[in-house]
């Protein structure tokens, strides 16, 4: 039986399918690779940013009868846009947001204990 949800919920958490979860944190963390150009001294003169990403990791709670059952490399779709810190401009309608680790705990509670991690690719194309 799926969670029932009462008042204030929140605005963020993972799409519908996943039926029974309560999200309890989300967190965003964006990044970049970095070539530095160096003089003939070695110090940096310029640098060359390329490759942003944004690394995702969501916690939550869930039941046994609604595990949260995605899998390892699946794509993640987030109920919510995420915020924009990339160098240029995008839209969160674009990009595939690739699970990469699953971490669960099981405790003498009703609740199973889960983070998922993600990293979004915001020139990935969604097959």
């Amino acid at each position: 039986m799926a969670a029932t949800l009462i008042g204030e919920t929140g605005t963020f958490s993972i799409s519908s399918e996943q039926t029974g979860l309560i999200i309890t944190a989300q967190e965003e963390n964006f990044s970049t690779n970095t070539r530095e150009v160096l003089n003939t001294t070695g110090e940096p003169v310029g640098a060359a940013m390329y490759g942003d990403r944004l690394g995702l990791t969501i916690r939550g709670l869930a039941t046994s009868a609604s595990p949260f059952d995605s899998r390892m490399a699946a794509t993640l779709t987030l109920a919510n846009t995420y915020s924009d810190h990339f160098r240029a401009a995008t839209t969160t309608s674009y990009g595939r947001n690739v699970i990469q680790t699953v971490r669960r705990s099981l405790a003498i509670e009703d609740f199973h204990q889960f983070e998922v991690g993600s990293t979004l690719f915001p020139l990935m194309s969604i097959e």
